[in-house]
């Protein structure tokens, strides 16, 4: 009797523990090809869906390894979920003093659960007013960790 009764405390101790553990929020990396020394980089533009943007975003620039003269870094940006919901993160390349012209643009949609998961949906390629599609280089996907 005192071994079924100690046996079923283990058991019911076990279960509660289990049931009591956290999910990690998962955070999106972009790494985008740069070159600010031309004046271009990526700036970021989120839609809120729900009336909140949905990740908190942190960027911060990775310069070239090359001694080259104006050699391209990678602009690395990191997506943090702060809410649920849906939503779609724009990057368009271009100079900050043209306003309104950018060379291509880059949508990433995405979903992300009440635990904070995040499920990557689709990426949209837009080629710039004056940009001939086939000039357009290739964007990665999202690395979710």
């Amino acid at each position: 009797m005192k071994r079924s009764r100690i046996l079923s405390i283990i058991l019911v101790l076990g279960l509660a523990l289990t049931g009591c553990s956290t999910t990690k929020a998962q955070k999106v990396t972009i790494e985008l090809e740069s070159n600010p020394t031309t004046g271009y980089e990526w700036d970021d533009e989120q839609k809120e869906v729900s009336g909140e943007e949905i990740f908190e975003i942190e960027d911060e620039m990775i310069p070239s390894e090359s001694d080259e003269l104006g050699a391209p870094g990678v602009q690395k940006f990191v997506l943090s979920p702060e809410h649920a919901g849906s939503t779609v993160v724009d990057f368009y390349y271009g100079r900050e003093w043209e306003e309104n012209e950018y060379l291509y643009a880059v949508s990433y949609e995405f979903e992300v659960s009440e635990d904070m998961q995040v499920t990557f949906v689709q990426k949209t390629v837009t080629p710039g007013p004056d940009m001939d599609e086939s000039d357009m280089p290739e964007f990665p996907d999202p690395v979710i960790e």
